[in-house]
């Protein structure tokens, strides 16, 4: 005993060494001490939440509240998200092990080894009422073998499992279904076994696959593919480094990187790059990589067996672009297999799998950890006319002038400025904005505002702005401030522009991406055309740190279209630094 002891407190060095060499991770949004709740006598497999309810499916036959007392349920539960408490309201028991969920809010699509659920014949995948777990009787696709992975994206139910036919059509692994009939659609990739996770771009025009395949229609393609989401024919993309057993896949939102949980000699979670196919980064576990689930730039994955000779660690977060390991959370996990699901929500993370006690909390197959409380150093500088809405990490406020997103670091360390959701003042219309309009001084206050991703003709922007019709606008503006505690020793700047772009701080020109040199102007068109993944691409670029400075700041962009006939236009920014200790 003693000198297992010893292994693991030299392994938990070594770990504490290898986190302060890595780059500095992303801080999880979640505390690592779960709630307490209900528990199950069995494992879980497959976890979804909706508003303040959770789904929770797998292999048990009971659950028990912490008074001791049992109510039965059989492979499918709902619980309270907020409590942990049963929903009693919802029952759908299901004669065989559920393995997959997903939910738009009103129905639950339900995937796995069962041939009945809530009393009515249903051959592994069913729709159910979110409510009260009644069958959706107008719901039918059957499939001959278990499922595995589903995934909700633009109109249609991506499939992924064991299976080869679907309501009697041949579909080898991979499919897609109408929500609403189980009517099968096009979609028909090939791989040559079993999906384990499937996961669609926001327009379903791009399909990822992981699984235990060794190729997909006929090429190699490792445990990972893309594959049109139409018709399920294999992209012109090889991803580098995998292995031939992928449990889940995830993907960014802005689809420049996708995420797999890897197993078999892979033992890893990893991150893949959308369009070269390469491998940007990996952490290797001592076991499977089981589940993964992305949220506000961190990873968050789940395996078996331990980390770094550490027994004791089934759940970690990486920062999404460096993989670097957030060492403040850490949770402890009490048996072997560990977390099987994960579910990472604007409430808590959510996971799922064989434990019963995390971090010394009694939980049991569903594990929820809460949001961690805002930074107590973040503040908010306004106009007199102020609306402010607090977020686990920043404080963004809209005013009558430009918002203002307040972010100081007394102590030193990592500190965002600027991030998806952040709020921007714009101008599209006819004519060019102002000669004055990037300076820190400039009223914008007449400029309509929303919250990034802004553009048009995508689908996945947060803000719709004009395009112009029936020629575009060449250039639209965009400005925002945020107010800086400290003069940062280091800039992280990332823009994601369809499709060219100058960007100026405080009045100055620090980047341009996609234009022409020399002076610019409104009816200066991009360099090139963007299309395809390129759109949703955030580009890094290297600044000087000086162009931020203590106080008020001012960010002002201007984007171009490549043609007047362009279909769509994209921005957003993420900008982040490094503050002395």
């Amino acid at each position: 005993m003693r000198t297992r002891a010893r292994r693991v407190a030299v392994a938990a060095v070594l770990a504490a060494m290898l986190a302060a060499a890595l780059p500095a991770a992303a801080s999880s949004d979640y505390q690592p001490v779960p709630l307490p709740g209900w528990q199950m006598d069995g494992q879980t497999y497959a976890v979804v939440s909706t508003g303040s309810v959770v789904y929770v499916g797998g292999s048990f036959s009971r659950v028990t509240a912490p008074d001791g007392s049992v109510t039965p349920r059989a492979n499918l539960a709902a619980f309270d998200l907020n409590t942990g408490a049963l929903l009693t309201s919802f029952r759908a028991d299901a004669n065989g092990s559920v393995r997959s969920l997903v939910t738009d809010g009103t129905t639950l699509w339900v995937g796995g080894y069962f041939s009945t659920i809530a009393g009515a014949a249903r051959q592994r995948l069913a729709a159910v009422d979110g409510a009260t777990g009644a069958v959706r009787s107008g719901f039918r696709a059957d499939a001959n073998a278990p499922v595995f992975g589903l995934d909700l994206r633009a109109g249609r139910l991506f499939v992924g499992g064991a299976f080869r036919t679907v309501n009697g059509a041949t579909r080898t692994y991979a499919a897609a279904v109408a929500p609403a009939t189980g009517v099968l659609s096009a979609f028909a990739p090939t791989p040559d076994t079993t999906v384990n996770g499937i996961r669609a771009d926001a327009t379903g025009s791009r399909v990822y696959l992981g699984g235990n395949f060794a190729t997909v229609g006929g090429q190699p393609h490792v445990g990972l593919a893309a594959v049109d989401g139409s018709t399920g024919a294999v992209l012109g993309i090889t991803f580098t480094h995998t292995y031939p057993a992928v449990f889940g896949v995830d993907l960014e939102p802005s689809g420049q990187r996708v995420f797999a949980a890897v197993g078999g000699s892979g033992n890893q979670a990893a991150a893949f790059d959308t369009v070269t196919g390469a491998r940007i980064w990996s952490q290797r576990a001592d076991g499977d990589t089981q589940a993964i689930s992305y949220a506000n730039g961190t990873l968050y994955f789940g395996f078996h067996e331990g980390f770094g000779g550490d027994t004791t660690v089934r759940l970690l977060a990486a920062d999404a672009v460096t993989g670097a390991i957030d060492p403040a959370f850490r949770p402890t996990f009490d048996r072997f297999w560990g977390i099987r699901a994960l579910a990472a929500t604007p409430a808590g993370l959510l996971g799922g799998g064989d434990f019963a006690l995390v971090s010394g909390v009694n939980v049991g197959g569903l594990v929820r950890f809460p949001l961690r409380p805002p930074p107590a150093t973040t503040t908010t500088t306004t106009s007199p006319t102020t609306t402010s809405t607090s977020t686990s990490t920043t404080t963004t406020s809209t005013t009558t002038s430009t918002s203002t997103t307040t972010t100081t670091a007394p102590a030193g360390g990592p500190v965002t400025y600027l991030g998806t959701r952040s709020i921007w003042r714009y101008q599209a219309s006819e004519v060019a904005a102002a000669a004055t309009w990037a300076a820190p001084g400039f009223d914008d206050s007449t400029w309509a505002q929303g919250p990034s991703q802004l553009g048009f003709g995508d689908g996945d922007e947060a803000t719709v702005v004009p395009g112009g019709s029936p020629n575009r606008f060449p250039t639209i503006y965009f400005r925002t401030t945020f107010t800086a505690g400290k003069a940062p020793t280091s800039i992280n700047l990332a823009l994601l522009a369809d499709d060219g772009a100058a960007i100026y701080v405080n009045g100055v020109e620090v980047v341009r991406d996609n234009l022409p040199a020399g002076a610019l102007s409104y009816g200066t068109l991009a360099s090139s055309n963007r299309s395809g993944a390129a759109e949703s691409l955030f580009r890094s670029f290297t600044v000087d740190p000086a162009i931020v400075t203590p106080g008020l700041n001012t960010v002002a962009i201007e984007v171009h279209q490549d043609s007047l006939g362009s279909s769509d236009l994209s921005m957003d920014l993420r900008l982040s630094g490094v503050t002395p200790a």
